[in-house]
């Protein structure tokens, strides 16, 4: 047998055995897939709505009630931001399953892309009837959260983490409620076309844009204390 032959043998060999030893990292990676799989779903079934559907469905941009028009970017800016984390994780697992393992890629990252995926599907929950104005059926929504609950046994998150996804949802719903609340007295005021450069509006849409700080202590953890938070105050 010629030695090229023999170390794709080895190869194949190692792989089997690897599989059959790290069923539990192998069925990790299978759910972590399928649940990347259903948000990928969800993000091209909200671009369908919103831009190739003109004809049958009028453009939300054509819309008159600018908060409609707001959530919907809104979410869309979170879905492109996690599409491009998913597509990165999706490859990294690709990777880690020639390598034998599923714990090839950084347990910090998976922590980084599990606190993103738990803030997007709490997000478009609280938007579900607006974005099914838009096209979006529920059934997308139910689909994305059977996955990732199929996923969270899967979880290399440590037990501290629970209470920093909750800060994360939690500061997330306060967040779009005051901008909520903010819009609604503008288009009381008869204000639907709020200035992109009104600077209360810009004062609201940086406060939005400071989640990145929320979730940054999650990639400082140490593990010392699984009752609370790592950092932050």
């Amino acid at each position: 047998m010629k030695k090229k032959q023999f170390n794709k043998l080895n190869m194949y060999t190692a792989v089997y055995g690897a599989l059959q030893q790290n069923k539990s990292d192998w069925a990790k990676n299978d759910a972590m897939v399928r649940m990347i799989d259903q948000f990928n779903g969800l993000y091209s079934a909200i671009q369908r709505a919103l831009f190739v559907q003109k004809e049958e469905t009028k453009p939300i941009t054509q819309n008159k009630h600018y908060l409609k028009e707001h959530l919907i970017e809104e979410i869309m800016a979170m879905s492109g931001y996690l599409a491009v984390i998913a597509k990165n994780q999706r490859d990294i697992l690709l990777k880690g399953q020639l390598q034998f393992s599923a714990s090839t890629f950084r347990r910090s990252h998976e922590l980084d892309f599990w606190v993103r995926v738990e803030a997007f599907v709490a997000l478009v929950d609280r938007y579900k009837l607006q974005l099914e104005e838009a096209g979006i059926t529920p059934v997308d929504f139910d689909e994305l959260n059977r996955a990732v609950e199929e996923y969270k046994p899967y979880s290399a998150a440590p037990r501290h983490a629970i209470s920093v996804r909750l800060t994360v949802t939690q500061r997330i719903a306060e967040l779009f409620g005051e901008m909520d609340s903010f819009l609604k007295d503008s288009l009381d005021r008869s204000m639907i076309k709020l200035g992109r450069n009104s600077p209360e509006f810009l004062r609201l849409y940086r406060q939005s844009r400071k989640l990145k700080h929320v979730l940054h202590p999650i990639r400082k953890t140490t593990g010392e204390d699984d009752s609370s938070p790592p950092g932050g105050d």
